[in-house]
């Protein structure tokens, strides 16, 4: 697309800015079928540079409007792969004899926070966070706007059963200021234990998120279908919800393929894997 206004080494100003025709005020320039500039480029940030056109009280196009898309660069993330196949679920066994005392006090001394990995993991946010960290945004799947997900499979009862669903923004004037999760369904077919662990972790204040683990004993399931809302800064709120559970035993595979897969349905929406 072109605008017909070029800046002074000859690129039209619909290369530079990001179209949002959010009518948020004119500038004084208007293209040929009368839209004023101003009212076509995003407004949320700005370029920082001068691109040749300046308003009325003398300042540049370029320190008024720019070219970030918030829909487009915002957004709610969980690992690619097949569900619960990903690197932070086998993470905590690194942390677990460094941190056991201290995640310990936090239950008051009891030993069988010593014998539950999930117990463990949930409270050990750092190993989701140094998961994050080595991985980044590129080896995850955007979920946001998916309201039928499923991260339900069929899992080995020795290994770990967790995953992170994250905020995240690439903008520090687009914080994730809160993320939550509201349970719709739970579920499960084994002792009364069985439960779905959460924990909400921070890496920084542009990624938060949940972490989600299922705990049941060999050959039970356990499962929940969560609605995850994340609200970033000057934006406003982005949502996914998914079933999240396992089928636990020690015959099912520690890592397996689609056909481990589970789908699951609440309230006549059937969930199934997305990504």
């Amino acid at each position: 697309m072109t605008c017909g206004y070029r800046n002074p080494a000859g690129t039209d100003l619909d290369s530079l800015f990001y179209t949002s025709n959010k009518n948020v005020g004119a500038v004084g320039f208007r293209q040929s079928n009368g839209v004023d500039l101003g009212n076509k480029y995003a407004h949320e940030t700005v370029l920082g540079y001068s691109v040749g056109y300046r308003n009325s009280a003398g300042t540049d196009l370029g320190f008024l409007r720019g070219n970030f898309n918030p829909s487009e660069r915002l957004g709610i993330y969980k690992p690619s792969g097949w569900p619960w196949d990903v690197g932070l679920n086998m993470a905590a066994y690194n942390y677990r004899s460094e941190t056991c005392t201290k995640w310990c006090e936090e239950y008051e001394g009891s030993s069988y926070c010593c014998e539950s990995d999930s117990e463990h993991y949930i409270k050990n946010p750092e190993c989701w966070i140094d998961w994050w960290n080595s991985h980044g945004v590129g080896s995850c799947v955007k979920v946001n706007g998916i309201m039928n997900d499923a991260i339900f499979r069929q899992v080995h009862s020795s290994y770990h059963r967790s995953v992170g669903i994250f905020a995240h923004s690439p903008n520090s004037d687009f914080p994730v200021t809160n993320i939550t999760c509201t349970e719709e369904c739970f579920g499960f077919t084994h002792n009364s234990w069985s439960k779905m662990l959460t924990a909400n972790i921070t890496v920084n204040d542009c990624c938060k998120g949940i972490v989600f683990c299922p705990s049941t004993g060999a050959g039970g399931k356990v499962w929940g279908v969560y609605t995850i809302t994340a609200t970033f800064a000057n934006y406003g709120d982005m949502v996914y919800k998914a079933a999240i559970g396992a089928y636990v035993d020690s015959n099912m595979p520690v890592y397996g393929s689609s056909t481990n897969l589970v789908s699951y349905n609440c309230n006549g929406v059937n969930h199934y894997h997305h990504g």
